[in-house]
């Protein structure tokens, strides 16, 4: 099981640093994706802060940073800062999955929704949403998206770059993906050394637990991978998820980060929380068919998470 990697705060984001400040309150993502995309099926906690990409229409024009309003149904955000247009700063926009096709792919990712942009009709190849958001200081920036690296047998990736772990690298054989049940029993973990605990699928099968007792993984070989740990926080150093060019969408403040992408046929999904002195981890990695087998599970996994 990978430990949790803590590097700081100055990683590709979709949630101001500042915000939320209780330790608990970890951007809420959700489990819903569809091909290539970010979760949407959970709403941010109230008083989350997003620093995410804007749609106007059928484009995608800039980031923004936004604040959930509590108690708003659907999820709606108020527009804290807009660089493209500082006007619309103080608005309410919702936000939700936006997606959109390249050849014969499609793709979706977690998007403010401009309702007041006029729109103008462009191509749909204008649809793709080829940049990133990320905080940069206090503010929410625009950056590309990294090209893909020339193929070579002894690259490696810049230290500054967190791809999503393979935790089912390896798995020889495995059953087929419609034996997967989308509402199965669930069983309660807890976690003897640090405390965490949270419902798990019962046909989910445990890995050995490793000697430290730090956590526990729970597989379906090829189809599902789940791990769930917890380790000592580092003093001043904050928590760290992936910020490769395979996330689609990612938030982070100083406590507690969430990402989630695709990479080689698999949909990824973790949330990092530091809390108590102590840094807890949740993963998620299923093949794009079980997507939608796999919403409702993440969902409550995550919701079902204490410590």
């Amino acid at each position: 099981m990978r430990p949790l990697v803590l590097l700081g705060c100055s990683l590709l984001v979709g949630c101001s640093p500042s915000g939320p400040d209780a330790p608990r309150s970890a951007p809420s993502p959700s489990s819903e994706t569809t091909s290539s995309t970010a979760p949407t099926s959970d709403a941010p906690k109230a008083g989350a802060r997003v620093c995410a990409p804007v749609a106007a229409c059928n484009m995608f024009v800039s980031c923004a940073l936004a604040e959930e309003i509590p108690g708003s149904t659907p999820a709606r955000m108020r527009v804290l800062a807009y660089e493209h247009h500082p006007n619309r700063v103080g608005e309410t926009w919702p936000i939700s999955e936006t997606c959109w096709e390249k050849g014969g792919q499609r793709t979706c990712a977690q998007a403010l929704q401009y309702e007041t942009a006029v729109c103008t009709p462009v191509p749909p190849a204008q649809l793709e949403l080829d940049y990133a958001c990320r905080m940069e200081g206090a503010r929410c920036i625009q950056v590309e998206r990294a090209a893909a690296a020339p193929a070579s047998s002894d690259a490696t990736p810049s230290p500054d770059v967190i791809d999503f772990e393979d935790q089912l690298a390896g798995d020889a054989s495995g059953p087929d993906a419609s034996t997967v049940s989308a509402k199965p029993n669930f069983v309660r973990y807890k976690n003897g050394r640090f405390g965490f605990s949270l419902d798990v699928p019962a046909p989910f099968a445990a890995d050995a637990p490793p000697a430290n007792g730090d956590g526990q993984r729970w597989r379906i070989p090829r189809l599902v991978a789940v791990a769930a740990s917890g380790m000592q926080a580092i003093p001043e150093m904050g928590p760290s998820c992936a910020n490769s060019k395979h996330v689609l969408a990612h938030a982070e403040n100083a406590t507690s980060c969430w990402a989630t992408g695709k990479r080689d046929g698999f949909i990824f999904w973790e949330r990092y929380v530091v809390a108590g002195g102590t840094a807890y981890s949740l993963r998620f990695q299923y093949v794009e068919a079980l997507k939608e087998k796999m919403d409702p599970i993440v969902t409550r996994m995550n919701k079902s998470w204490a410590f």
